[in-house]
């Protein structure tokens, strides 16, 4: 997924390079036809009858993907020894800010415990559905923010 969204120039690490977060641009996909077809072999070979219940929820996540031009947070994390440190926080604090100069709107999904997380950054549940034998997953929305009065 990774090395599919390095095509484009929306993969940040923070400075220390301890958080990353990875958006695909409006318009942009996360894998290239052929890396899907990769994907799609692997997981066949390696989990047989189950992948089909994979590959669903996968369909599921892209029906349910806005129509409506936005960045995506496909991925967000931080090195597990520096959680509690506000370093994934900032960054994405600061993508942000990058997406509101664009007047840009953004959207992820996340699990239930992750929402008011989100919600402190301004995004907003949409909708959320039950993956078969898998978690809560919401869908999350974050028009962009307009610049305060007198900021440049």
């Amino acid at each position: 997924m990774v090395e599919g969204a390095l095509r484009y120039p929306w993969v940040w690490l923070s400075g220390d390079d301890r958080a990353t977060t990875v958006w695909i641009p409006p318009g942009g996909r996360e894998l290239s036809t052929l890396q899907e077809q990769e994907v799609d072999t692997v997981l066949r070979e390696s989990l047989g009858r189950a992948a089909e219940r994979v590959l669903g929820a996968f369909e599921m996540f892209a029906a349910a993907r806005p129509k409506e031009p936005h960045y995506y947070l496909t991925m967000f994390g931080s090195e597990p020894r520096s959680a509690g440190q506000g370093i994934g926080q900032r960054l994405l604090s600061a993508n942000l800010t990058r997406l509101d100069a664009r007047g840009a709107a953004a959207y992820l999904e996340a699990r239930d415990e992750l929402v008011p997380f989100y919600e402190r950054f301004g995004f907003r549940r949409r909708l959320r559905f039950d993956l078969e034998h898998g978690p809560t997953v919401n869908l999350m929305w974050r028009a962009p923010h307009p610049a305060p009065q007198g900021a440049e």
